[in-house]
């Protein structure tokens, strides 16, 4: 039996439960991906109580080896205005952020069986959110991390950074980027998508493909990912709570994605089913031939030099 620290207590106490499905998932994973040395059923983005989620780290990681995942990446928000209404950035920084950064550091001495469990932060890009620069961020403490997400970037409109500023976090990021939650519809209000993407390509940043019901699905080819059918990947979803794609704009193509690092994340918040429902995400990423882009903090952090 292990604990998992929290606040400087544990809360949770993990067990092996000898009924789980992750074996079988293995299986049909592995005959999908028989190559691959890149943790296939990852999810990296979640939340937990230590911003705006409902679960707490423990309960994630229960819940990953029960429903099968290779890797979890717990990444809550770092501060933000739009979810900390209570504290300012001085405040959080000095007190959230420590908390945060022990749990991550105990997490990672552990071992957990056919589990990887990485910590990152999900970074709000609109410096007025922030209520400070990129370059005034606290890079010492973010680079103690394994990745790190940036959300809204290239999505002025709604105060993202200018995906002109991407190569600025290479100046203070050591450890991977990942673009959270992807809006190329955004995106082309200010560029072209050719432009976008070699930037992307340029900067070295992973894209984040969304699984679970949060966030829209923003692209189309074989199999159309997690807009492709309704319900959750269980089929038991009401019509109401149905993907967060569906009836959205027209995807752009899957094309566009050739040569950038890829990974999955469910933006799990309050839902614990958007946790593993990662499905459809792998067979699109496998229809349409994107296996070798697939990576995770530990394939891209010798190229950025991140934590072992």
């Amino acid at each position: 039996m292990r604990d998992l620290p929290f606040y400087g207590y544990k809360i949770f106490p993990f067990g092996r439960n000898d009924d789980s499905p992750r074996i079988l998932k293995r299986y049909e994973i592995s005959a999908m991906f028989p190559l691959s040395t890149c943790r296939i059923r990852q999810n990296l983005h979640n939340h937990t109580v230590f911003s705006d989620g409902s679960f707490t780290p423990a309960r994630l990681v229960q819940e990953s080896l029960n429903g099968g995942l290779d890797a979890l990446g717990i990444s809550d928000h770092f501060f933000t205005k739009k979810v900390f209404h209570r504290i300012d950035m001085a405040g959080w920084c000095s007190t959230v952020l420590p908390n945060y950064l022990q749990v991550a550091e105990e997490t990672r001495k552990m071992e957990f069986e056919n589990l990887k469990v990485w910590f990152g932060l999900e970074v709000d890009s609109c410096e007025v959110r922030l209520g400070c620069t990129i370059a005034q961020l606290p890079w010492p403490e973010l680079n103690r991390l394994d990745y790190l997400l940036f959300e809204y970037v290239g999505e002025t409109g709604i105060g993202g950074l200018p995906l002109e500023r991407l190569e600025e976090l290479r100046q203070f990021a050591r450890v991977p980027i990942v673009l959270a939650h992807p809006n190329p519809e955004n995106w082309e209000e200010t560029l072209p998508l050719n432009r976008v993407f070699d930037i992307l390509r340029k900067c070295g940043v992973a894209l984040e493909l969304p699984g679970g019901t949060r966030n829209p699905w923003p692209w189309t080819g074989r199999g159309s990912g997690p807009t492709s059918e309704s319900g959750s990947e269980s089929g038991s979803e009401s019509g109401s709570e149905k993907c967060a794609g569906a009836g959205a704009g027209a995807g752009r193509e899957a094309g566009l994605l050739k040569n950038v690092p890829l990974m999955i994340g469910c933006d799990t918040h309050e839902r614990i089913e958007d946790l593993c429902a990662i499905g459809r995400v792998l067979a699109f990423i496998e229809q349409n031939g994107l296996l070798e882009q697939l990576t995770d903090p530990e394939r891209l952090a010798p190229k950025w030099g991140g934590n072992p």
